[in-house]
């Protein structure tokens, strides 16, 4: 076997690996995260059900593999520094029973007898420098408060008011830590959301485009092929009513005599 064969079977392994083992999960579930960081609800709507998802190239393999280590590996540093840490990876249900819609905390961080929602985030150098200025991008904060909301009675006792974001630059691995406090305005207007989408989840109906088409929020989605298509089941179910409704409003002019005349809306 030639040496060049020898590293290029050496590299497929380890990509078959990364594959097995990156972390990553096909979802059948819609998360905080996703209606944070996207307005759209047709793409929150997608997210929750598996048939949508599909497999990240190698680089998406690689950086859900690499968070997933680096926070496992916060998680440890907290510990080891003395801190009392529970419920890493803690699944919730907004609503009890319904498991299309869930989420999944870091971790319960004790500090003085106060406990507090751990989240964890890693940045590159130019978004940890915001961090630290405390410039907080509105996906993270509404996040953290989503959590915060449902972390309260009856579905969490006693409830949970604080959070404490801690954040690590990945180039030069400086952490810095924010607290944040429970915001119920920010929380009631998720639990809308929720709400809105699990009502269209339930009834397997894809929400409206949040979106133009060809808009550039819609570049990138990994849903755009889905997305066209349920453009043209809605225009073939428009289609259709249209027709059923103008055969009925010809049959109702033939039954009070008024063929031939001319109906103008």
């Amino acid at each position: 076997m030639k040496d060049s064969d020898t590293a290029g079977i050496f590299t497929e392994r380890l990509e078959q690996n990364l594959q097995k083992n990156s972390g990553w999960q096909q979802r059948d579930y819609l998360g905080l995260s996703h209606v944070t960081r996207h307005s759209c609800k047709r793409r929150m709507y997608f997210e929750a059900f598996a048939e949508y998802s599909e497999m990240p190239a190698v680089n998406g393999l690689s950086k859900c593999r690499e968070g997933y280590v680096l926070e496992r590996d916060l998680q440890e540093q907290i510990k080891e520094a003395g801190f009392e840490l529970r419920l890493m990876g803690q699944e919730f249900l907004p609503f009890p029973g319904f498991k299309k819609i869930r989420f999944h905390i870091d971790g319960l961080l004790r500090i003085d007898g106060i406990w507090y929602l751990l989240e964890i985030k890693h940045r590159n150098n130019h978004k940890f420098i915001k961090f630290l200025q405390e410039k907080i991008p509105n996906e993270t904060y509404d996040q953290v408060q989503g959590y915060l909301h449902f972390l309260r009675p009856p579905r969490f006792n006693p409830p949970v008011n604080r959070a404490m974001l801690l954040v690590k630059n990945i180039e030069t691995g400086q952490m810095a830590a924010i607290l944040l406090k429970y915001n119920y305005i920010v929380g009631i207007k998720l639990q809308k959301i929720l709400l809105e989408m699990r009502k269209h989840i339930e009834a397997k109906r894809v929400p409206e485009r949040g979106f133009e088409v060809g808009a550039k929020a819609c570049k990138y989605c990994p849903y755009v092929g889905y997305c066209g298509e349920a453009d043209e089941r809605e225009a073939e179910a428009m289609a259709e009513r249209t027709v059923i409704i103008t055969r009925e409003m010809a049959m109702d002019a033939g039954d009070l005599g008024m063929q031939g005349h001319e109906w103008r809306i």
